[in-house]
């Protein structure tokens, strides 16, 4: 899954449906957790989850409001 955080407009949509995979940083910007992440940038965080949150996260993708999440 891949957060576009030059997208991301900082609602908490996202870590307020499933903070176990998402969560904001010091700008509130959504991020990857730690346990999760692969890769962060100021452009993206990226991340894999196991099956068990894969539902979770997907959640958390379709309550953004522009679109920032991808889950592939």
């Amino acid at each position: 899954m891949k957060v576009n955080r030059e997208l991301c407009i900082a609602c908490g949509s996202c870590y307020s449906v499933c903070p176990e995979v998402y969560e904001s940083d010091d700008e509130g910007k959504s991020k990857i957790v730690a346990k999760y992440l692969k890769t962060q940038s100021e452009k993206y965080s990226i991340g894999e989850v196991g099956e068990d949150l894969k539902k979770c996260a997907k959640e958390g993708a379709e309550v953004c409001g522009v679109e920032a999440i991808e889950i592939s």
